[in-house]
């Protein structure tokens, strides 16, 4: 009677479960909004553009990033499709909500900015020219 008891309360337990267990799990690591400008301000893009001329001399990228613990991310700068800057960040507390901002100094062509994962997989990009002053 008890291993019956007991095998009704585990059929029990596991059949609450199996909705839980079938919904999916929160993305360990998400990016929105990646977006260039001339700056940053109240954690804003400032001057937001596809074009910038190379006397503003540095451009900014921002981007709202939620990542769990122990999860990295790398934002990418390249010049003609050339790597040209990095940068690692490492999430070390628990899920974060964070607004990730990088810059970067700018000379006349085609740029983008890319947020890859520890993996080197594209989580978002944006592409901008820089015209001769």
């Amino acid at each position: 009677m008890k291993k019956l008891i007991a095998i009704a309360l585990l059929s029990a337990f596991a059949w609450g479960a199996a909705p839980a267990m079938a919904q999916e799990q929160p993305a360990a690591l998400t990016v929105s909004g990646l977006a260039v400008g001339t700056g940053i301000k109240n954690g804003a893009i400032v001057g937001q553009a596809e074009t910038f001329s190379a006397a503003a001399g540095t451009v900014y990228c921002l981007a709202k990033v939620t990542a769990q613990a122990g999860v990295s991310v790398k934002v990418v700068w390249k010049y003609a499709s050339k790597t040209v800057g990095e940068s690692k960040i490492q999430f070390p507390g628990a899920v974060t909500n964070f607004d990730l901002s990088a810059l970067k100094r700018i000379g006349p062509g085609s740029w983008s900015v890319e947020v890859q994962d520890a993996a080197g997989t594209v989580l978002s990009s944006v592409s901008f020219t820089v015209t001769k002053p």
